[in-house]
């Protein structure tokens, strides 16, 4: 083995992020630093401050993480490639996104879930990373508590047509400084390829 290398599973679509989100040089943070125009094109988010992944999945299994960092009012899940980009209050389940959320000024340690009942999950602690693992053959979408290794979770759905990891980063607190949502990079072992 020759090592290994930290690489980032996919990168932030800059191209659906909007206007509220800037995102990092690397494409593998966003900030919401406030809303400033940006030029529309299909796929932008216009009323919320949400981005897809890069990359779509059909097939497979996938995880990634996602650092949440101290960002407070969050979304992490994933999107169908559909024609709901444009308004964010019909983000759920049933119109293709599937997703855990945390709305900051809610009392208690709390996140919910995008079905159709918003079910509550009870938290020890706030979340600051998130694991997320997709099993499109068996319709299975999954969220874990990285830091303690606890299940969140599990949407069973079909996920045999294309989506993509899907982002919301709130809006800032008064005076608070602005906070980054970023993509976990994954280590990857190098090997020796054996001569021909």
């Amino acid at each position: 083995m020759l090592g290994s290398i930290d690489v980032a599973p996919f990168s932030f679509d800059p191209n659906t992020a909007s206007g509220w989100l800037t995102v990092s040089e690397d494409l593998t943070s966003v900030t919401n630093y406030g809303y400033s125009f940006l030029i529309d094109t299909p796929e932008r988010f216009v009323f919320g401050p949400c981005i897809l992944g890069s990359t779509s999945f059909s097939e497979g299994s996938h995880h990634w993480e996602v650092n949440l960092g101290n960002v407070q009012s969050w979304r992490v899940g994933v999107s169908r490639n559909i024609d709901y980009h444009k308004n964010a209050f019909k983000h759920e389940s049933k119109t293709g996104y599937w997703y855990i959320y945390h709305v900051d000024g809610m009392s208690g340690i709390w996140c919910w879930v995008s079905n159709s009942s918003k079910t509550e999950l009870p938290l020890t602690s706030p979340l600051k990373r998130i694991r997320v693992e997709l099993d499109c053959d068996e319709g299975e979408l999954s969220f874990y508590d990285t830091d303690n290794n606890s299940h969140l979770y599990t949407f069973h759905d079909n996920f045999s047509l294309n989506v993509f990891p899907y982002f919301y980063v709130g809006s800032l607190q008064p005076n608070a400084p602005a906070e980054s949502l970023k993509i976990c990079p994954i280590k990857i072992s190098l090997q020796d390829c054996p001569p021909l």
